[in-house]
Order: C-alpha cells, then structure tokens, then sequence
C-alpha cells in the first residue's frame, strides 16, 4: 500500500496499466450508479466521466485491491459533495484507508473486515433487537442478506440521499458506531411489521423499504440509541479472539485420520449429487440454456440472469430459484439415509445457496438518488 503521495493526474493518465478486469468492472457499473441523479443520468456525460477517472485512479492507486463493487456509489457521492474531482479522489483515500474507516478492510479478497462487522452486528441485534433477530433465525434470514450491502457502501447504495448525507456527516466523525446505531434504528422502525412476514415477504420487505426512510427521523432516532465506541471496540476484540479460537481448533483436529471411503458413504455422495443435478436442471430449463451449458457455474446463471432479464423477470426468478433451494433443504432434513455429519454439510451447502440467492434479490435496485 502506497503512502498518500503523488499526483492524482499522475494515476488517472497512467490508465495503460489497470488490470482488464477492472476496468471491465468499472464500466459495468458507472451507468448502475445513481442512475436517476442530475449529475449521472445517461444524458450528463461529465459526471460519469469524472466517476471513471476517480474509479480507475484509486485502482492504481491500492493495486492490491484494486476496484471492487460498491466502491462506485462512495465514489459518485464524494463527486456530488465536493468541488473538485481530486478532493473526491482524496477522500476516498482516507475513508478506505485511515482510522476509523478502513473501509478497505471490507473489500479485501479474504473479506475480513466485512466477516468482522457481520458478526458485530449480530451481537447488536440480539441486544437490541432480540424479538425481531429471534424471528429472523427462525425464517432462515440472516443479516449477511442486507447488513452486508448497507454496510458496504454506506448505505449510498439503496438509501435516499436524505439520510445517505446525514449519515456521512456523522460517519466522517465519530466513525463506525454510527453506522451500527443507524442499522439497529432501521430494524427497530420496521420491526412489527417485519415480525408478521415469513421469509420470502421479509426479503421483499428489505429490498422495498429503503426508498420510504425518513433520513431525519432515523438520524434522531440514531443519536438515542445506548451505543456507545467502547461497546463496538469490545465486540471486535472478541471477533478477533473467536479467530483465534478457531485456528487453535483447526490445529487440534489436523491430526485426525480421514477413514476409507465406505459403500454408504458412495451412497450419500451419489443422492448428493442428484440433488445438485436436479437444482441445476430445473434452473437450466428455466433459463432456456442447452445441454453444452449444464456445467455452466451458478454464480454465471445469476450473472446472465441479471444482465439480460427485466428486473421482475429476474426476481421472478430468483425466488424459484429459492423455492428449489427451500425444497432441496427440506429433503436433506428429512432423509433418514444421511448422518449428522453428512447432512450437516449439505444443508451448509444449500443455505448458503439460499442466503446468496437472498442478497442478490436485496440488491436488485439501487438508491433513487
């Protein structure tokens, strides 16, 4: 990581040297950003080019991380509020780089920081919203499906501008209590009605209600809940120690000898994978693909399916996606053939299926702006 020096001039015209992929991914997301704001709609070139000059430039600036998704929105906010187009550069630098932001942290290939802030903001929860995260266990929803979007821009991404400002006048400031404070008010807001959903209704609900916030009213709310830096500095202090926990474990069962492979087990193995080929054919016919494309990976349907579908279609979709996904876990559970270790793995396997299926339903839309 380099020091904050040199010209910002310097980065955006030394272009020749960004990675195809990242400025693949860039363009991709310049015209999804802030589609409907006066500065970058499709008719106002200049705001757009400004936000791939901001964009490419911190990519060659932090080479390690380069440009990932969701940078974009802070990006095009900085752009609206500053003067100039370095400032927003800038300014960038400091909130992915510099205490108390390290945003960075959020978007590094291990994703530590993003598992860091997930598992603070489950402890908060059940402090603060125990009913409503008793009710979000109970339906299967967990708070990797929206904290993670929210958290990962800021809330820039899916919330009007009214709160997005408010809560990065705060942020700039005090830094990340006020961005858990803000979560536990949303939640707190819209939790009756979020107790008398099940799961489909809640995802549907959480992908909504963004565009309906009162960004004064939840900034107020905020300033009232008992949180306090020493609370959240508690809690990732006993994130990092859970990790070193877990390494300490690992090392005490890597001396465990794996038996040979048994005829039940070929048995499980084989019902396995005709789960999987049943999930996967009922996409593909879903999506009118042919038989050269059967081992087309999941993650690759999701991306065609949301590149060239209406955003109903799409959501049409992924909830059959999910429901197949649902039935698939309700099978496993069911069969008597499977031991618990086995079939612990396989439901592993399909809820986090149906918690990616979830995130990408949640973040369908993007913030009026």
């Amino acid at each position: 990581m380099k020091e904050r020096s040199g010209s910002y001039e310097s980065l955006v015209n030394s272009v020749e040297r960004l990675a195809a992929a990242a400025w693949a991914a860039i363009e991709k997301d310049i015209p999804r950003t802030f589609p409907k704001h006066q500065m970058f709609c499709s008719q106002e070139e200049r705001g757009r080019a400004s936000l791939r000059r901001v964009l490419r430039a911190y990519s060659q600036y932090d080479s390690d991380v380069g440009y990932c998704q969701g940078m974009n929105f802070i990006a095009a906010m900085f752009l609206i509020f500053t003067s100039s187009e370095e400032e927003a550069f800038w300014l960038l630098v400091v909130v992915m780089n510099e205490e108390p932001y390290k945003l960075r942290e959020l978007y590094g290939e291990d994703m530590s920081g993003t598992k860091e802030v997930l598992f603070i903001a489950d402890k908060l929860m059940k402090q603060f919203v125990p009913k409503l995260t008793k009710h979000f266990d109970n339906e299967g929803i967990h708070n990797s499906m929206f904290v993670t979007q929210w958290f990962m821009t800021i809330f820039t991404s899916t919330f009007p501008f009214h709160l997005v400002s408010r809560v990065w006048d705060a942020f700039l400031v005090e830094g990340w209590k006020v961005i858990y404070r803000v979560m536990l008010v949303l939640l707190k807001n819209n939790e009756q009605d979020l107790l008398q959903m099940e799961f489909e209704k809640i995802l549907n609900y959480l992908r909504e209600f963004p565009t309906k916030v009162d960004g004064q009213v939840i900034m107020s709310s905020s300033y009232q809940m008992g949180l306090k830096e020493k609370h959240v500095m508690k809690l990732a202090t006993e994130y990092k120690q859970s990790l070193k926990d877990e390494d300490s474990a690992k090392g005490d069962s890597a001396s465990v000898s794996v038996g040979s492979v048994t005829l039940e087990s070929s048995k499980k193995s084989s019902k396995l994978n005709r789960i999987k080929l049943t999930f996967r054919k009922s996409v593909k016919k879903e999506l009118g693909m042919d038989d050269d494309n059967v081992s087309v990976t999941l993650s690759t349907i999701d991306h065609q399916t949301s590149e060239s579908l209406s955003s109903e279609d799409r959501i049409n979709i992924i909830m059959k996606k999910m429901a197949e996904v649902k039935q698939h876990i309700k099978e496993v559970e069911g069969d008597a053939d499977f031991d618990d270790e086995t079939r612990a793995k396989m439901l592993a396997k399909f809820v986090e299926r149906k918690n990616e299926l979830a995130k990408e339903l949640i973040g369908g839309g993007s913030s009026e702006a």
